[in-house]
């Protein structure tokens, strides 16, 4: 069973999580927990949010969270 967040709800974004970006005016992503979250609302982009580093992007995926890591034991 695949876990899948919704990255454009800002309910289903938080601090701790371990999530990609896409950097704000750069043509990159980086990678980090999320420090801050930075949207007010959804946002069709992905939530914007500050990660390790300083980093400030948009969220395009969720790498680990409670709900991942407890489907990934239980599969095991």
């Amino acid at each position: 069973m695949l876990i899948m967040h919704d990255v454009t709800k800002l309910s289903n974004i938080y601090p701790s999580l371990m999530v990609r970006v896409k950097i704000i005016n750069e043509n990159k992503t980086g990678t980090g927990k999320i420090l801050e979250i930075l949207s007010g609302s959804d946002d069709l982009k992905g939530i914007l949010v500050r990660i390790e580093g300083g980093i400030i992007g948009n969220v395009i995926e969720v790498l680990n969270s409670p709900e991942i890591a407890k489907n990934r034991i239980l599969t095991e």
